[in-house]
């Protein structure tokens, strides 16, 4: 989520934050399933119903294969019991849980509605459902779900968390409410990530150089991220048709971006992000960015994949080559809210058409520079 901006003077060179809204709401309703020797032969319980050998067995192993990422096979497994217990609301959360970082948001929120339907004080599924809601666009329905969790759990070690995303996405839809009914039929989103003002790199500044520094004494840093970021400027450059072009330096001194890496989440401005650009502008454009990327997971539920730096990258390097907002559609690189889909991305049309325009248009907007 965008912090406003605002003119300075022309001599002035200032730096702020643009964040975005990460899904705080995926959890899993976890169950090891005690089983108990009653009167010579073996009692199956899951919570506190009595099922079957296979039920229990398919459970934990659908456990197993979601705390692995192995969305697919969980899938398979939690279906099972679904259809053996289907009044068990925790198989039901789990089971969205899986769709939902398989791609399949549709079917996971009808999961997690039944989850909550069973057992409306499991709170897991609140969020689950809350978060699903975010992540796919629906904000009313968002706001309205998390605001059930607060009112049922108000001494949740979550509450605070929840509360505070609740307050960014009133701010996030009210900026929506703004946009003009004409701006959300173009076949970009440039309305939606200029509203506050237009910014880019002169085009005496291309190639931008970048560096990235060595993440390796990061912990949960992987070498793969470096190479997942390099690509991810790339596809940028091409989506732009050449408008923005990039140079890898060797050193931060060289640097227009300098790129790095943190497992400290507590030290971006806003604590929900798992990706950070802080850029400085004067009357020209802009003059210097930064990127920080997260290496560890904010959400248990939610391991940093491949796919999943994939989508941060995209998103970071978006903000550090001007495009300052967010957007309300669940497919654009600059969509307010991380997915929860463990599924890579490429640039889209809408996205490619946005930078192109950027690239292509009006003067610059004299902003404040700022953190996103």
């Amino acid at each position: 989520m965008s912090q406003p901006s605002q003119s300075f003077p022309r001599t002035s060179k200032k730096s702020s934050h643009i964040s975005r809204l990460v899904i705080a709401g995926i959890a899993l309703a976890i169950l090891s399933g005690d089983a108990t020797a009653v009167a010579q032969r073996m009692e199956y319980t899951l919570g506190d119903k009595v099922v079957s050998k296979e039920a229990y067995d398919l459970f934990l192993k659908g456990q197993e294969y979601l705390h692995a990422n192995n969305n697919a096979d969980a899938i398979t497994n939690l279906s099972k019991v679904a259809e053996l217990v289907p009044d068990f609301a925790e198989v039901h959360n789990n089971l969205g849980v899986a769709l939902a970082k398989s791609g399949q948001s549709a079917q996971a929120i009808q999961e997690l509605e039944k989850a909550v339907s069973l057992s409306p004080n499991l709170d897991a599924a609140w969020m689950s459902l809350g978060g699903m809601l975010q992540s796919t666009g629906n904000l009313d329905r968002a706001i309205e779900t998390y605001k059930i969790f607060l009112s049922k759990f108000p001494t949740h070690r979550e509450y605070k968390k929840i509360a505070g995303l609740v307050g960014g996405l009133e701010a996030e839809r009210a900026k929506e409410r703004m946009i003009r009914p004409a701006d959300t039929v173009t076949n970009d989103y440039y309305s939606e990530v200029t509203r506050e003002g237009i910014l880019r790199w002169p085009q005496n500044k291309m190639p931008l150089k970048v560096f990235i520094t060595n993440g390796e004494a990061v912990p949960n840093y992987r070498p793969q991220f470096a190479d997942l970021l390099t690509k991810s400027f790339e596809s940028w450059s091409q989506a732009s048709n050449g408008l923005v072009t990039f140079a890898f330096v060797d050193a931060g001194a060289k640097a227009d971006i300098v790129c790095s890496w943190s497992n400290e989440p507590a030290k971006f401005k806003n604590i929900a992000e798992s990706g950070q650009a802080v850029l400085e502008a004067n009357r020209n454009g802009l003059v210097r960015g930064t990127i920080t990327i997260l290496t560890v997971p904010l959400v248990p539920a939610l391991p940093v994949t491949d796919n999943r730096m994939r989508r941060t990258c995209l998103h970071e390097i978006g903000h550090a080559m001007g495009l300052a907002g967010h957007t309300a559609n669940p497919d654009d690189a600059m969509f307010h809210t991380m997915g929860v889909a463990d599924t890579w991305i490429d640039l889209k049309e809408r996205d490619s058409n946005t930078i192109v325009r950027l690239y292509s248009g009006q003067a610059v907007t004299p902003a404040q520079t700022r953190t996103q």
